[in-house]
């Protein structure tokens, strides 16, 4: 397996490498056989021109209904369910929520031992989940399964946990439906707002809505979650940088950007091909899967001079590709940006000398670069 942590050790040699098809790929979704892309330019072309390369890769089966989400949506139906998450999930409610953000990561901070803790159970696992649920108006007694609900749906299933990866599908939707049937009065809560907004006419049924509600909570789990873990696995490697963030905390978006960059926490997205196209010299089939590497992209030294160096002060940092591209550019891409923010300034602020110990073991797969565990240890700061 490539090492996602490292993506020094193979960037170079599959941008040498170019596009190709690799008939053992094997996809999180079971699809065998995919394009691989690696350069910038390609990976941004796959990714935009969504008239050529659709969301629409996974299975349509009865047992997995995530396959209708915003994620894996074409237009025209991407279209309309973006105008309702553009419509609400509004930079000025992320700005309302950065008060609840600071309490929820500080609570989960003050909850951790003195010295040493595993950062995922202790903190990344659950500052999204507690996050999302306080917007969706979800109680506070729910948060712990919700987010076993989420871990398990997260994951990539095998055939030996494929039943109960379907069953835990069920059982978190069938709870966010009783949730939208209970906020269908107008209330301060996203749910709620859903349920009253109104575009051409048109209002979500209850099942969009839930699958908006998912689609938040994975996208926290694995974007904002494998974020963070990142963050604090490149602190411990660069020491230097925990301490010229604390001295000024006005650098930690740059932080977070390059970072994006450096270690993105979703490493591959995939489309699939609605109709024969050329890249390069490689003729692409209707059909086919493609798989556009976001971890060499953002190591191609025709974009980011010395790519291979983490850069506080890169200029070009923004023009990663962590986040999407084109229509399907993440929609909560400023709530990450402003949980990430608020999360290291609570973190710096609190800990010092933050060392990953133990044995740190990432997820298996190419879908997402987040920890199983992620063992800590640091000394509090005195307040």
């Amino acid at each position: 397996m490539l090492s996602l942590l490292y993506p020094e050790t193979w960037t170079t040699s599959k941008l040498k490498q170019g596009v190709h098809f690799d008939p053992n790929f094997t996809t999180y979704f079971g699809h065998r056989g995919s394009w691989q892309v690696y350069d910038y330019s390609n990976v941004k072309r796959v990714l935009t021109d969504h008239t050529i390369f659709g969301n629409q890769y996974t299975p349509r089966v009865e047992n997995n209904p995530l396959a209708e989400n915003l994620n894996q949506a074409d237009p025209p139906q991407h279209t309309r369910l973006r105008a309702f998450m553009t419509k609400t999930f509004t930079p000025s409610l992320v700005k309302a929520m950065e008060p609840s953000i600071h309490i929820a990561a500080s609570d989960l901070l003050n909850n951790i031992d003195d010295h040493e803790t595993d950062f995922v159970s202790g903190f990344s696992a659950n500052l999204p989940v507690n996050i999302i649920s306080q917007v969706l108006g979800i109680t506070s007694s729910d948060f712990s399964q919700v987010a076993k609900w989420v871990d398990a749906v997260s994951a990539v299933p095998t055939p030996d946990t494929l039943a109960s990866y379907y069953q835990c599908q069920t059982e978190i939707m069938e709870f966010l439906l009783k949730e939208v049937r209970k906020k269908r009065e107008k209330q301060n809560n996203l749910i709620s707002q859903w349920q009253q907004t109104e575009i051409a006419g048109e209002y979500l049924n209850e099942m969009e809505i839930v699958l908006f509600c998912i689609n938040l909570y994975l996208g926290g789990s694995g974007t904002l979650g494998g974020l963070l873990e990142l963050a604090i696995f490149t602190l411990s490697e660069k020491p230097e940088l925990q301490d010229q963030l604390y001295q000024n905390s006005n650098l930690i978006p740059a932080f977070i950007e390059e970072l994006l960059r450096f270690r993105p926490p979703v490493p591959t997205m995939y489309r699939i091909v609605k109709e024969e196209t050329m890249i390069g010299d490689q003729t692409l089939k209707k059909g086919e899967i493609v798989t556009a590497w976001i971890a060499t992209a953002n190591r191609d030294e025709l974009v980011f001079d010395s790519p291979h160096t983490f850069n506080l002060a890169r200029k070009t940092a923004s023009q990663h590709l962590a986040l999407g591209h084109g229509i399907h550019f993440c929609s909560g891409a400023h709530l990450v940006r402003t949980e990430a923010r608020i999360s290291l300034e609570i973190i710096l602020q609190n800990l010092k000398d933050v060392k990953v110990v133990g044995s740190p073991t990432l997820k298996n797969s190419v879908l997402a670069s987040t920890f199983t565990q992620l063992p800590i240890r640091y000394n509090k700061r005195l307040q």
